[in-house]
């Protein structure tokens, strides 16, 4: 049994009978082989996830695109009232300036024919 284990032991260090037999343990390249496997796999969804990230954020960066054409727009419509709005204020004035001159050239018509 002694001399049994001496040739294992030989065998697994590379010094078999001939000194050229080398011990293939399969657990070792199943598990190495795994770990491939297992890291490509990783590395596989982490590539997914970072597609899907910026899939993402394109999504949302012509979501963004989008609002701001939008409230471009809407205040483009706001600024173009305004400007409506202050024009007709100014057109008002005017008339109130003009209805103000000839009621003052009208009450001092009237007060002249009083006074004479």
């Amino acid at each position: 049994m002694t001399d049994r284990t001496n040739e294992t032991i030989q065998r697994m260090t590379g010094g078999g009978r001939n000194g050229s037999e080398q011990v293939v343990d399969i657990g070792t390249e199943n598990i190495n082989r795994a770990s491939e496997l297992s890291s490509q796999a990783l590395r596989e969804a982490f590539a997914e996830s970072a597609k899907r990230a910026i899939e993402m954020a394109l999504a949302n960066l012509q979501r963004a695109q989008q609002d701001v054409e939008t409230a471009q727009k809407f205040a483009k419509t706001v600024s173009d009232y305004a400007d409506r709005m202050c024009a007709d204020l100014e057109a008002g004035f005017a008339r109130a300036a003009t209805m103000t001159e000839n009621m003052a050239r009208t009450l001092s018509m009237i007060a002249a024919k009083t006074a004479d």
